[in-house]
């Protein structure tokens, strides 16, 4: 199949048929965004003018709870950048991941001896 410029692959679902739930998430779920009115109001269609728009913009940069919003997001980006971290929850995870698929392709290729490798090597990669 071949595309050109503007065209895209579809894979099934409709584009943006998620995004109302994500908005939802973002909005009431995690607090690190605002909800800008539509011109009907409705949550999920409508078109937004540029006065509700602009009405949002200067709230989260200006209003309260924009300071909301930007305290919730330095929140979950030092929360993110500890498990990133060496020792964090997802340097953690990472390690253990390794070490499985290493004690699994030892199991595969016992030639091969990966417990004190930090990465899977491609030569241990099992074939399908």
């Amino acid at each position: 199949m071949e595309l050109s410029a503007g065209e895209h692959l579809r894979r099934g679902a409709d584009d943006g048929a998620e995004q109302p739930l994500n908005a939802r998430f973002v909005v009431e779920e995690m607090k690190v965004g605002l909800r800008v009115e539509t011109c009907d109001g409705s949550v999920v269609k409508g078109f937004v003018k540029s006065e509700g728009f602009e009405k949002m913009v200067k709230e989260l940069m200006e209003g309260d709870k924009g300071k909301e919003v930007r305290k919730k997001v330095k929140e979950f980006a030092d929360l993110t950048k500890k498990a990133v971290k060496e020792g964090g929850s997802s340097w953690r995870n990472r390690n253990y991941r390794v070490e499985k698929e290493n004690e699994e392709a030892v199991a595969v290729s016992p030639i091969v001896n990966l417990p004190t490798l930090h990465c899977r090597p491609l030569a241990a990669i099992p074939l399908q």
